[in-house]
């Protein structure tokens, strides 16, 4: 009898932490975005199952047209002995960032203060582009931007793009010479954020997804940066995947 109460008090408190986990995440993304933000995506994943609609931009990046950053700022390569740190801004788990790690993506930050102000994960390999349900195969050149996160009391203060030239100058050196980022079209501040970086537009896809059957209008903008980056999608979606694709929108 002691034993057994014993391991439901375990799986209560197991329990217990678990909700205080996903309470803190909720918190954090809220911190960083907004309720509105929460509500939205909260009612894409609860429709996605029967319907799913998303706009999304394909932009590129040559590391060495990207600029060099300001000297003035600290900007460090962050390890997974800076585990708790980057629980203290990130709405994420524990275990979620030792995956990314595992994985082998890296993160940088910009340091404001002994403090993350600012920070971005960067991957190569294999990348899951789940907005679009696609696998992409990244050659041993190319990399993917994702989770770009300035905190809003660190706004205005020209983090994000020397972030993104700091990291492009670091991967550059490690051989790196496209780099990629994919977001969503409806966030024009991010979108003009990164054009005065030096990244391009390669590609608009549009998807809609209805059960199991998937539609792609791709709009393309860059003719061979995209050619070279359809070829390495290792499939589309769905057994019924419509594929319309027209160039510079003719």
């Amino acid at each position: 009898m002691q034993k057994r109460t014993s391991a439901r008090l375990c799986r209560r408190r197991q329990n217990r932490n678990a909700i205080l986990v996903y309470v803190r995440i909720v918190l954090k993304f809220v911190e960083h975005h907004s309720w509105g933000e929460l509500f939205r995506r909260i009612r894409i994943a609860a429709c996605k199952w029967f319907f799913e609609n998303r706009n999304v931009l394909i932009m590129k990046l040559r590391p060495e047209e990207a600029g060099a950053p300001n000297p003035d700022l600290e900007i460090k390569e962050l390890l997974p002995s800076d585990v708790d740190q980057m629980l203290s801004v990130m709405y994420l788990r524990q275990t979620d960032i030792h995956k990314r790690f595992d994985h082998g993506d890296r993160c940088f930050a910009v340091i404001d203060a002994g403090e993350i102000s600012s920070y971005m994960w960067v991957q190569s390999g294999v990348k899951h582009l789940s907005e679009l349900y696609w696998v992409l195969n990244l050659s041993p050149h190319q990399s993917w931007f994702y989770n770009a996160i300035t905190l809003k009391h660190a706004r205005g203060r020209g983090y994000y793009p020397n972030l993104y030239r700091h990291m492009a100058k670091v991967l550059r050196l490690a051989g790196f010479s496209e780099l990629f980022i994919d977001v969503e079209e409806r966030n024009r501040p991010s979108i003009r954020g990164l054009e005065k970086v030096g990244f391009k537009q390669v590609a608009k896809v549009q998807m809609k997804k209805l059960l199991s059957k998937f539609r792609y209008k791709i709009t393309v903008f860059d003719k061979q940066a995209w050619q070279e980056l359809s070829e390495i999608i290792d499939d589309f979606p769905g057994t019924h995947s419509v594929i319309e694709e027209t160039v510079n929108g003719s």
